[in-house]
């Protein structure tokens, strides 16, 4: 392994190559409320890998925070669709918000699939978590 594969979380990580390579960057604009810097909106950014023909590619440290993000908002909703099942004795409301609350569940699963196989692959190539 050379210099520039050393494992680094801020980095694209293209999962198919299973390291840092090359990439294409792509600007794209989100609204506000939406992301962004401090979620006011603004700029992002999606990569594609130049080596094996644009797999889209992946932050690993920015898979933390979306792995977080998906099950906090899971928790909040399901406790949401628990009250509100409660108070309008309802129980079709609690189905409603709590199939919700599991679709974000699997995104925050599926954003710790990506991390984790990223960390395995860092591990395995000397990196040290702080």
């Amino acid at each position: 392994m050379d210099k520039t594969e050393k494992p680094n979380p801020s980095k694209p990580w293209c999962p198919k190559c299973n390291r840092h390579t090359p990439f294409k960057k792509k600007a794209y604009y989100l609204e506000s409320g939406r992301g962004g810097e401090g979620g006011r909106g603004g700029r992002s950014y999606d990569y594609s890998c130049k080596h094996c023909d644009g797999t889209k590619m992946f932050v690993p440290e920015k898979m933390v925070t979306n792995k977080m993000n998906g099950l906090c908002a899971s928790c909040v909703f399901l406790l949401l669709g628990i009250l509100s099942a409660l108070i309008e004795q309802d129980v079709n409301l609690f189905y409603g918000i709590a199939g919700f609350a599991c679709l974000l569940a699997c995104g925050g699963f599926w954003f710790n699939h990506r991390y984790l196989k990223w960390r395995k692959w860092a591990k395995e190539n000397g990196y040290v978590e702080k």
